[in-house]
């Protein structure tokens, strides 16, 4: 049976909001969050960390924290997946976005004399 999801888990809400929606197992759980059009980040609080390692490999989104919130690195990408952000901002990732790579060859077999024009 699909999952009822309500307007506050599908929007991307920014603000101190709080929603809870119950599940019946940790495969619901992603299900519907994977759902969702955006997808900045998510939280995962388990004990048992093949479920932390199971959530974090599914879950499509930006960030996933696990047994913590909103915690980060500068160091560490940071942005949202689907129709969240517009990439990725922070660490080596977050640099590649204003680098523009071009390969430039020269050929010096016939000197330095004839490239200048000398």
């Amino acid at each position: 049976m699909k999952p009822v999801i309500m307007s506050c888990h599908r929007d991307e809400i920014f603000g101190p909001v709080l929603t809870v929606q119950t599940y019946s197992d940790i495969n619901q759980a992603i299900q519907s969050a994977n759902a969702n059009q955006y997808a900045l980040g998510a939280t995962v609080f388990s004990e048992d960390y093949r479920t932390l390692y199971e959530a974090a490999r599914k879950l499509q989104a930006g960030t996933v924290w696990l047994n913590t919130n909103v915690m980060s690195k500068i160091e560490a990408p940071y942005g949202g997946d689907k129709n969240s952000g517009i990439g990725r901002e922070n660490g080596a990732e977050g640099i590649k976005s204003y680098i523009r790579i071009k390969n430039t060859v020269l050929n010096l077999s016939r000197g330095l004399d004839e490239f200048y024009g000398f």
